[in-house]
């Protein structure tokens, strides 16, 4: 081919210019080569390609041609840098490694476990002139991330089994995931002393970092029963049914409801009467529920609701999989118990806000995300050393408001006045209000109790107990979720009501909080010069 063309060329332009042009494309196509395929820069390779290029990390340091590339800082949402790298010795480092670990993961050999498969390119992606991969912005609150993490350990302290929490605070409104933390945690230096100890034959870094992934400390991937906050979705089901049903009231003489092989009772087998929706619903009285579904919502109206939820579904987000259970009813006996939360449903802290959301927001659920912006580093070198700055945006934040719809405006007004009810209720029970410049602030609630079953069947004598819930009942801004798994059964404190006052401390924090004052949030644009001062007088206890 080469020599047809030169050829050509000697025939229009001569012997010397043909050579010369040769000459020139071949220079030409070694430099093009070298560029993409030698050079230590990203800068031409598609999204495919930096994937793979990402693959050859080890521990937290990449090889590419002949330079090792640094991944990038991790940040919460005010640019506190919450995980680093160093050229030092490669690893990550974190703000508070128990904290964080779980939420933004750690570094692996394909750094797979780091906010989801989605962002290792990123952490790895160095333009010319820099050793240092991109800056992912993420969308949490260090302080309120730590404060809660530090509550969840307090918290959780002599649950008994496993002294297992979670405390998830969304944005109503955008979907941002503030906080999500649980406990127990892990430092992943333990991982990398893991690996060191292992017997390399039979152990892989990537076991190692499943092992962990995929323990019961990583409840996105380990769902648990929702108890009595999956009534939310029951009632959907039992406003859409029409008015005759939801003024219908029930009859609870006995405190249980018979089934064809077993008896359902409600908490501590309290004896309503007659009970219309709004009390039952304060109240959690699971003979109406369970009657309601057998009744009026039936079984294929609930399967369509689990489906509507996503509930039974994996669910993808840029932080990672959200796995969720529910097994579809064959009777009236796991009909009931389904309704209740219970039989063959479980639900991640993550999923059990997102219907929250719904209830609180008119039925619009918005994408949960994690990620705010991702930017190239800067690199400026200094004689003491480099410094690096924020460069190119390579993603901004992508808001999905309308990621799922799962109930009419109308629908959601209903249950928003139950939740509000049960709100003030547990106010009163506790003695316990969220005032803020004086004024009481009003709080939607829904308690859940999930009995978790034995390992050969039957109850194990531990619960799982929710709380969740969104502030100002009068304009959601904020969904907070808070779970403690395997609570000794036996006594009161068994209930999701027993974590109220948890509760008013995380939002008295947020309300404190510079960055997350719930009046600034609705418009960011506008401010309030007393704010400072109205911030030391918030969120007293009365």
């Amino acid at each position: 081919m080469i020599r047809k063309l030169i050829k050509f060329l000697k025939k229009c332009w001569g012997k010397k210019a043909a050579y010369a042009y040769a000459g020139l494309m071949l220079t030409a196509c070694i430099l093009t080569y070298k560029l993409y395929f030698a050079s230590g820069s990203n800068i031409f390779k598609s999204e495919e390609e930096k994937a793979s290029v990402a693959s050859s990390v080890a521990e937290g340091k990449i090889a590419y041609g002949e330079k090792n590339i640094i991944q990038g800082d991790i940040t919460d949402r005010n640019d506190m840098v919450i995980m680093t790298s160093d050229s030092v010795d490669g690893y990550a480092h974190y703000k508070d490694a128990e904290a964080y670990t779980q939420a933004i993961g750690f570094a692996s050999k394909d750094a797979s476990y780091l906010l989801g498969k989605t962002s290792k390119a990123w952490l790895y992606d160095a333009l010319p002139g820099t050793n240092k991969g991109c800056t992912i912005q993420t969308t949490l609150d260090s302080d309120l991330q730590e404060y809660c993490y530090s509550k969840l350990k307090n918290v959780c302290t002599g649950n008994g089994a496993g002294d297992e929490g979670s405390i998830v605070v969304l944005e109503a409104k955008t979907g941002r995931v503030l906080t999500w933390a649980y406990t127990p945690s892990f430092d992943v230096t333990e991982l990398l002393t893991a690996y060191a100890a292992a017997n390399h034959k039979t152990t892989t870094w990537e076991n190692i970092v499943e092992n962990t992934l995929h323990s019961e400390t990583y409840p996105m991937l380990h769902p648990r029963m929702p108890g009595s906050v999956f009534k939310i979705l029951t009632s959907i089901g039992i406003i859409e049914k029409g008015e005759s049903c939801l003024s219908e009231t029930v009859y609870d003489g006995t405190g249980y409801l018979q089934l064809e092989n077993s008896v359902l009772p409600n908490a501590g087998g309290q004896v309503y009467g007659e009970i219309g929706f709004k009390q039952a619903f304060m109240d959690s009285v699971n003979v109406y529920f369970a009657k309601k579904a057998i009744e009026d919502v039936g079984k294929a109206r609930m399967d369509e609701l689990a489906e509507r939820c996503s509930i039974g579904t994996p669910q993808y987000f840029d932080f990672g999989m959200m796995l969720s259970k529910y097994d579809f009813n064959n009777n009236d006996e796991e009909l009931a118990r389904t309704a209740i939360g219970q039989q063959n449903v479980q639900m991640s802290a993550m999923h059990v806000a997102m219907l929250t959301m719904g209830a609180a927001c008119d039925g619009q659920i918005a994408k949960p995300h994690m990620i705010q912006q991702v930017y190239r580093t800067k690199e400026k070198k200094t004689a003491e050393g480099s410094i690096y700055s924020k460069g190119e945006i390579v993603q901004e934040e992508k808001i999905d408001t309308g990621y799922m719809h799962i109930m009419s405006p109308e629908t959601s007004e209903v249950i928003r006045d139950a939740m509000e009810g049960k709100g003030e209720a547990l106010k009163q029970e506790s003695g316990m209000d969220l005032v803020v410049n004086g004024q009481s602030i009003g709080i939607g609630c829904k308690t859940g109790t999930g009995q978790i079953d034995g390992s050969f069947g039957g109850y194990s004598g531990y619960n799982n107990i929710w709380l969740t819930s969104y502030i100002p009942a009068d304009d959601p801004q904020y969904i907070i979720v808070l779970n403690k798994y395997k609570v000794d059964g036996s006594g009161t404190s068994s209930y999701g009501a027993t974590m109220f006052e948890d509760l008013i401390d995380v939002c008295n924090r947020i309300y404190n909080n510079n960055h997350l004052n719930p009046t600034d949030n609705a418009d960011e644009t506008e401010t309030d010069e007393s704010d400072a001062s109205a911030k030391e007088e918030a969120a007293a206890h009365v």
